[in-house]
């Protein structure tokens, strides 16, 4: 991405959120969940079978991939995708988010940086 962006050109990343409880609990084989492309059930549904994620990155591994590429943060958000708890009681996540914060109740990352 830094390759290939202008100088003071914006780089923004959503990604999953590996500190997120859910990713860690709903899953039933967790040996076959990072660097894996073997269909993955949860919720009783085909949930991540176009999936090709190698890692779940947190949020200090994307602040550290940024800044030791050369590239500025300008901001760090941790969010809730739309229509990520329809399959789950809004009320279990924003408990989740009360008690143990935003990183480990929302699902999403995004990271704004600057190349300079």
């Amino acid at each position: 991405m830094k390759r290939v962006c202008r100088v003071k050109g914006k780089i923004i990343l959503i990604t999953d959120n590996a500190g997120y409880i859910f990713f860690h609990i709903f899953i039933k084989n967790k040996n076959n969940y990072h660097g894996n492309y073997n269909k993955l059930t949860q919720y009783g549904e085909d949930f991540l079978s176009e999936d090709r994620h190698y890692a779940l990155y947190s949020v200090e591994h994307l602040r550290n991939f940024f800044q030791i590429s050369g590239i500025k943060v300008l901001s760090l958000e941790i969010f809730n995708e739309k229509g990520v708890t329809s399959r789950n009681s809004k009320l279990i996540h924003q408990a989740i988010c009360f008690l143990f914060g935003k990183r480990f109740g929302c699902p999403c990352v995004k990271i704004v940086g600057e190349k300079i």
